[in-house]
């Protein structure tokens, strides 16, 4: 699967969730799928790096979509590691390590919440 094919699953993912943005409003749908990505669920988090990727249901930012794909990538297949992959070369090397530094904090903070 080329980069291409990835970031089109990706869209596709994102338009099949039809969430839309109000205003600039998170929707409703966003803030269910991120309360499930906090918890550490493994297909919330992918859903929730491909809605901040494409930017439905919360404004694109494709750093905070990197963090929750890798979160994914920790918990799950082969597939979000295409996913990481495809994302990390569009990205520079910057923004990539700030994507890494939060994944890995997101991470630990995840880890503590289930472990209570």
């Amino acid at each position: 699967m080329d980069i291409k094919q990835i970031l089109f699953l990706l869209a596709a993912v994102a338009l099949l969730c039809g969430v839309g943005t109000a205003n600039g409003q998170e929707s409703e749908f966003f803030k269910a799928v991120k309360i499930k990505a906090e918890q550490g669920d493994a297909k919330a988090q992918n859903r929730l790096g491909s809605m901040y990727y494409i930017g439905k249901g919360v404004p694109k930012d494709e750093v905070e979509a990197h963090v929750w794909l890798l979160l994914a990538k920790a918990n799950r297949d082969e597939e979000d590691s295409k996913a990481v992959s495809s994302l990390e070369k569009l990205l520079t090397a910057e923004l990539i390590e700030k994507g890494q530094a939060r994944a890995a904090e997101l991470h630990r903070l995840i880890e503590q919440k289930s472990a209570e």
